[in-house]
């Protein structure tokens, strides 16, 4: 009778196991589907606060005013990045600096100047007075401005309206 009694007991202690084996896998399921709801929840407010936190950081970039001296930095900067894209015959790149350097300093003759050659050795005759003339009118001092307004007039000449005849202000 005892060796019954003892197999019913492992019956029961094996069936306790089981049961128990049973719950522990279903609550492990359940551990598992909450912590994966976790990491999901954690990972959309990272991705919300990544979003938030870069969006407030390029509108206090963009918001940040500009001192005078790193305008200046600014503007040497685009000015020598033409005058190097203008010495490697990359007369696009090179009138997208100088633009770029007139958005800081609109009334730099040399500026202009630059802007004229590229307009002369591009064949853009009509710019080429127009800038040329900008930079003679800032500073008419300079006679480098007034010679590129004859290489301007010479190099277009062919091409001359009425309009754009060659005149070169006096001192």
């Amino acid at each position: 009778m005892k060796n019954l009694e003892n197999t019913d007991n492992k019956n029961e202690n094996l069936n306790s196991v089981a049961l128990s084996t049973t719950k522990d896998k279903k609550m492990n399921r359940s551990n598992n589907m909450v912590s994966y709801i976790l990491i999901f929840i954690v990972f959309i407010i990272v991705v919300i606060a990544g979003i938030f936190i870069k969006n407030n950081f390029l509108k206090s970039i963009t918001d940040c005013a500009i001192d005078d001296e790193a305008t200046g930095y600014i503007y040497s900067g685009y000015v020598d990045l033409g005058l190097q894209f203008l010495n490697t015959e990359e007369y696009e790149r090179a009138m997208e600096y100088f633009n770029r350097a007139l958005t800081y300093k609109d009334n730099d003759p040399i500026v202009y100047n630059n802007i004229c050659v590229i307009d002369i050795l591009t064949d853009q005759c009509q710019e080429a007075f127009i800038n040329c003339d900008k930079a003679i009118n800032l500073d008419p001092s300079v006679e480098l401005f007034r010679n590129n307004r004859i290489w301007a007039g010479s190099a277009c000449s062919e091409g001359l309206d009425d309009g754009l005849q060659l005149k070169i202000p006096n001192n």
